[in-house]
């Protein structure tokens, strides 16, 4: 099975790009959930709006990543200035996602000695 890559500004054309040695630990989460408003009146009727849209988030556990990791990582974050620039999420399928980090720059923080661990969260774009 291959590991997931990350790719900025494009799989086709990257200028930065991390494809982690020590790939996340299971279980892997990608939870999806609609948005939705709700209300209730004073009478007590409970009203929902659904706004069509659908948020994805990607949540990936790093264990014991080396400091290389960590710092390809944060040259990652550092390129797309966090979430304010999308890149391109390839999963463990092969499947190549639309994505924004939610995750800060220092998510991944050392546990012991030259090792990191963390989650990192992405969030697909529609």
């Amino acid at each position: 099975m291959p590991g997931i890559e990350f790719r900025y500004p494009t799989v086709a054309v990257p200028t930065t790009s991390w494809v982690p040695a020590f790939q996340p630990h299971f279980p892997s989460s990608e939870p999806s959930q609609r948005l939705q408003l709700s209300a209730q009146s004073g009478g007590g009727t409970h009203y929902v709006q659904d706004k069509g849209i659908t948020n994805q988030i990607f949540t990936l556990v790093f264990v014991l990543t080396t400091k290389a990791e960590r710092d390809l990582y944060q040259a990652l974050f550092d390129a797309t200035v966090g979430a304010v620039n999308q890149l391109e999420f390839i999963d463990r399928f092969g499947t190549t996602h639309t994505v924004r980090l939610l995750s800060g720059r220092d998510d991944l923080e050392e546990v012991s000695q030259d090792r990191y661990s963390g989650t990192i969260r992405l969030r697909k774009e529609s």
